[in-house]
Parts: structure tokens; sequence; C-alpha cells
């Protein structure tokens, strides 16, 4: 009987959960895996992707030569490389300002996060429309690296102040004793262990900034194009060419599998911390 019992706990412990994670993995990749079968059938077979018998790399190929599309998958690389970067050079201090310190400018900054990342990306639409109209920066980088950075900021410096909570102050106040600054103690002691967040955070903000949608759709255009916006080009008054859309997707998908892939050691550290 004892024993009985104890399969049976066992049983609930480790089976079911692994039969929920099971079932969970197959919800999430199954729109992945008919992307890709998607990709690789001809335009005849897109609509038998189980039953079909053909199979292509020539929508890649295709898809690759439309007009703008090695522009756009370079001008998509810079602008989450460099929103990224340029986020994380403004949130670290942010985010060690809110955890260690305490006074009016601190009050102030945190509200103001608040403030902006309690309203809905697509309220920012018109004001930030107008604005790169006026400073005649529309259809170029700087416009869309100007939201991109704003919705990293108000994002990173919440998290990032967590990862410097969770670094004991009395490191600091030793590093002090020892002859340390504040800066001093902050670059020397504190930074080296955030480091796996910020790798998480670079990764996850990267990943935002290449597969946005709604700021490239409305701040640019043919001079700037971006992988997400000609994505959605293949939908045209004629219907859908859903085999050159899917190759993109796909295509838009791999840097960000492999980033992941390489960083993936960091950011489950990171989000542990």
């Amino acid at each position: 009987m004892t024993a009985r019992r104890s399969a049976t706990a066992v049983l609930k412990r480790e089976l079911i959960p692994g039969v929920l994670l099971a079932v969970a993995l197959l919800f999430f990749t199954l729109p992945i895996i008919y992307l890709f079968l998607t990709a690789l059938r001809p335009e005849s077979e897109v609509f038998y992707v189980l039953q079909g018998t053909q199979w292509t790399l020539r929508n890649f190929v295709e898809a690759w030569r439309t007009p703008f599309m090695p522009t756009a998958f370079r001008n998509s690389a810079i602008i989450a490389t460099a929103s990224t970067l340029l986020a994380l050079a403004v949130t670290v201090p942010s985010g060690y300002l809110l955890s260690r310190f305490r006074g009016p400018l601190r009050n102030s900054w945190f509200v103001t996060i608040y403030l902006v990342r309690t309203v809905p990306y697509i309220a920012w639409i018109l004001p930030l429309f107008l604005i790169v109209q006026k400073l005649r920066i529309y259809d170029t980088f700087l416009a869309v690296l100007i939201p991109h950075v704003a919705v990293h900021i108000t994002f990173f410096s919440w998290i990032m102040r967590g990862f410097f909570d969770g670094v004991p102050g009395e490191l600091e106040e030793a590093a002090t004793v020892d002859g340390c600054g504040r800066w001093g103690a902050f670059l020397r002691i504190v930074l080296p262990q955030a480091v796996p967040g910020m790798v998480a955070l670079a990764i996850l903000g990267w990943l935002f900034s290449w597969s946005e949608f709604l700021f490239a759709l409305i701040l640019t255009s043919y001079t700037t194009p971006l992988v997400t916006v000609l994505t959605a080009q293949f939908v045209h008054e004629t219907g859908m060419e859903w085999n050159l859309m899917a190759a993109t997707a796909a295509g838009a998908m791999l840097p960000a599998i492999l980033a992941v892939a390489f960083a993936q050691r960091y950011i489950v550290q990171g989000l542990r911390l």
C-alpha cells in the first residue's frame, strides 16, 4: 500500500507537470512549425501544407529578391542594436538611482517613467508622427529610435531596479571603506553583479525592436524600410502571397532564434536575479 501511494505521488509530481508542459510546448510551437512548412511549399500548395508533396527553397530566394528586402533586414538590425545599447546606457544608472537613492530627483524620475509606461503605445502614434514631421526626421533611423528607446527606458528601469535591489548594500559599504567612492563601488562591485540581468534585458529589448511593427509602419517609408513592414507588403488588392510572406517571416525569425540560443544561459541567470 505504501509503495502504491509512493508511486502515485511520483506520478502526480512528475508525469502530470510533464504532460502539461508538453501540451503547452506543442501549443506554442505548432504555429511556428506550420509557418516554416508553408515557407517550404510552392505557391500551388500553400493551402495543402500537410497533404502536399512538393518542397522548395525558391520562396526564400524570391522573398530576398523583393525590392528593399536586404536593406530592410540591415535597417532592422541597426535599429534594434542601437536602441538597445542606448537604452541600457540610460537605464543602468536609472535603475541604480531608483534602487539606492532617495529624494526629489529619484521621486520625479519614478513618476515620469511610471506615467509614460501607463500610456498605450498606440496613443503615442499621432503625437510622434507630428513631432517627427515637425523635426523633419520622418522616415529616418532617428524617427524610429526615439520611441523604441523610450519604451525600453520605461521597461528596463523597473527591471534594473530589481536587479540592483538584489545586490547587498553591505558590499558597497565595504568597498567605500576600502577607498572606493560611490561610483567606484558601483562600477567595481554592483555593476558586475548585474551583468546577467543586463544581458537578459538586452536580448528582450533587441527582440522587441526587431519585431516591432506599429512605430515602423507609421514613422517610416521606402527610405528606411524595415523587415516587419515589408513582410506586410505581400498583402495587396489581388490577394495574399502566403508563400513569400511565410518565407520572409521565417527568415526574420532566424536572427532572433540565434540570439536567444547563444544568450540563453545569460537570460536564465538574469531572470533568476
